[in-house]
């Protein structure tokens, strides 16, 4: 494909995508407001650029990778921003995890500019970025999906156009709020479980063999908790956003979400401890410090 590519954001998830789509032979400029983010894309073969807008003025197909709502707006809304220098007939494929609401905000007015956004959030982690395995969940049109798939192809390996804009943001949430709620009913069950004196790499042998078995399982006990390595994959921080979104969007639409409220709670409660830099494994740390325990795997 010749289409020229442009990445805003290249902190721990748009790095593996900007190698990825530099090895498959994309033409690639990429932007960051950390500068050390887009020398180290520079290095991977990526061009660099000195602003979102530069990006823009180069690119036909352009690819976001950015904390949240307020970056989003900012970055294609605000003076100076990508609608006010992208030419008709690009596209924006928008790897963030936003509120369908503001998706659809930046569509609208990137309609008006002539200009195509699909919300493309992505699920997998930091290893599907750097496997190039994401899930991408796709909210737009079927004509601008086809001519932006091979792009995603390059980044991820399950890509699904889910509905119009907006779908794919919702998607995303749902899927956020089952990590959010599973990462605190894992911590849960290994802190009892070693409470009580069971093994926990044991313990973690047979539940993931059972029907409690999941990704979030396997994830976080064998690579995370058990090692007594925190460093982040994908931070509190990120999760208590995503979740937060997950409880704003029930508000709106009328729909209950208790257990996901509580998980946010406790996404809270980690954050308030000091674990916001840390991979979201880390809230099973509250839990050990209550009950006087550690899970880690025996000597």
């Amino acid at each position: 494909m010749s289409a020229k590519l442009g990445l805003i954001g290249v902190g721990r998830m748009g790095i593996h995508m900007a190698t990825n789509l530099v090895s498959k032979g994309f033409d690639l400029t990429v932007y960051d407001i950390v500068p050390a983010h887009v020398e180290d894309a520079v290095r991977a073969g990526a061009k660099g650029a000195r602003s979102a807008a530069e990006v823009a003025q180069q690119a036909e197909i352009i690819l976001a990778s950015l904390p949240g709502p307020a970056d989003v707006e900012s970055v294609f809304l605000g003076a100076g921003g990508v609608l006010e220098f992208a030419r008709p007939g690009t596209i924006v494929a928008d790897t963030s995890s936003i509120d369908p609401g503001t998706a659809q905000k930046v569509a609208a007015a990137a309609k008006a500019k002539g200009v195509s956004y699909l919300d493309a959030p992505v699920s997998g982690g930091t290893v599907g970025a750097k496997n190039a395995t994401l899930t991408v969940m796709v909210g737009g049109d079927p004509e601008t999906f086809q001519k932006v798939l091979p792009v995603l192809q390059a980044i991820g390996k399950n890509i699904t156009r889910v509905g119009p804009v907006g779908a794919g943001s919702v998607v995303k949430i749902a899927n956020q709020m089952l990590v959010g709620i599973t990462t605190a009913a894992v911590s849960e069950a290994m802190v009892l479980g070693t409470k009580w004196g069971v093994d926990p790499k044991v313990m973690y042998d047979v539940l993931s063999t059972g029907f409690a078995g999941s990704t979030i399982l396997s994830r976080h006990v064998p690579n995370f908790i058990l090692k007594r390595n925190f460093e982040a994959g994908f931070t509190v921080n990120l999760l208590s956003k995503d979740v937060t979104l997950a409880t704003g969007l029930g508000r709106s639409l009328g729909v209950p979400l208790p257990v996901t409220a509580l998980a946010g709670q406790i996404l809270e409660a980690a954050k308030a401890a000091g674990l916001g830099d840390k991979d979201m494994s880390s809230v099973v740390t509250l839990l050990e410090k209550l009950c006087g325990v550690e899970v880690k795997a025996s000597e």
